[in-house]
């Protein structure tokens, strides 16, 4: 356990140790993960909320692990690899062995999951306040009484509980895009809204009734610090690596590259490889990045809160620049 994730609760790393060390001079680091949230609506989205917690991750994502498992995988007991890529994926994530012919063969590794939503250069604390949009028409003409679970809800509400707008229903057209809880099948109100990241399909996400007030989102950006910190006891542990090897993709990519100049700061007499595996994927000129970069200006806080910062070194530049990581990069070379 390290640091915290987004949502205040612990953050974890894994290290992997080989079965034989035999290049006791190298090591790699794993990121995975790197999905960000920036407001209230995306960071309680189902799906980038995942992204802000080992425990929702482990138990909501593809992976469904029981909290036994959870609890076991947190305890830092060490599991073979061959039993971890049973146990919780199948072999999708973790390779079941590392062969005499992979680059990570007989070498240790730093396993690091990203949970902080913020690429792991965060270092502050940030309070996101909900923008409540109404549904349609005149609230009177709608019966916002709710009880238990909400399946006799009837209301009019047409926005999750993080601002986003609700599709309609394919099956009850008479529902228009109002939340529902028809079966009772789910513990709340819900509706049908895009997926953040996968939009080719519908994804889900909970409501409030229209007579509910939706509190604060407070999100801990701590990445930058977490990671900091593991670097930091890394080159306690082991001061004289010759190779370095960060590897990610998408946001973990970013992560991976961004943080490359600065591990060679760390370990001065070391080489440093980076490999980023799709990561540059909002690309400037398009409305996401619009509204990413232009309209969620980063500061104290995303929103420019005034929130706790913290003297740690983490990658510092512009990251509206198309070629922001090469001039990174470049600063540091030699």
């Amino acid at each position: 356990q390290l640091g915290l994730c987004a949502s205040g609760q612990p953050a974890y790393f894994g290290v992997i140790e080989p079965a034989e060390l035999v290049q006791p001079d190298k090591m790699f680091v794993e990121t995975m993960g790197g999905a960000i949230c920036f407001n209230r609506a995306s960071c309680n989205t189902h799906e980038l909320r995942l992204w802000t917690d080992v425990d929702i991750f482990l138990s909501e994502s593809f992976l469904r692990l029981s909290p036994p498992m959870i609890e076991f995988l947190k305890s830092g007991a060490a599991v073979p690899l061959h039993q971890l890529s049973g146990l919780v994926d199948g072999g999708i994530y973790f390779p079941s062995s590392f062969s005499a012919e992979h680059p990570w063969f007989g070498m240790r590794g730093l396993w690091a999951f990203m949970c902080t939503a913020d690429i792991f250069v965060g270092k502050h604390n940030a309070t996101y306040e909900p923008v409540y949009v109404p549904g349609p028409g005149p609230l009177k003409t709608c019966n916002e009484a709710i009880s238990g679970n909400g399946a006799n809800y009837a209301g009019c509400q047409n926005r999750t509980n993080s601002g986003m707008p609700c599709l309609p229903w394919p099956d009850t057209p008479n529902d228009y895009n109002y939340c529902r809880n028809r079966d009772g099948g789910r513990s709340r109100i819900w509706c049908r809204v895009s997926s953040p990241l996968y939009h080719d399909r519908p994804d889900y996400d909970y409501c409030d009734a229209v007579t509910e007030t939706p509190e604060s989102t407070t999100v801990y950006h701590h990445g930058g610090l977490n990671h900091a910190l593991l670097l930091g006891a890394a080159k306690q542990a082991l001061p004289n690596l010759t190779l370095i090897s960060t590897y990610g993709s998408s946001g973990g990519g970013v992560a991976a590259t961004a943080w490359a100049s600065l591990i060679a700061d760390t370990w001065t007499e070391s080489k440093v490889v980076a490999l980023a595996d799709g990561a540059l994927h909002t690309f400037p000129g398009t409305s996401l990045f619009d509204y990413f970069w232009e309209k969620a200006p980063y500061g104290a806080g995303p929103l420019g809160q005034a929130t706790p910062q913290y003297d740690v070194t983490t990658p510092d530049f512009d990251w509206r620049e198309v070629d922001a990581l090469a001039k990174e990069l470049k600063s540091h070379e030699g």
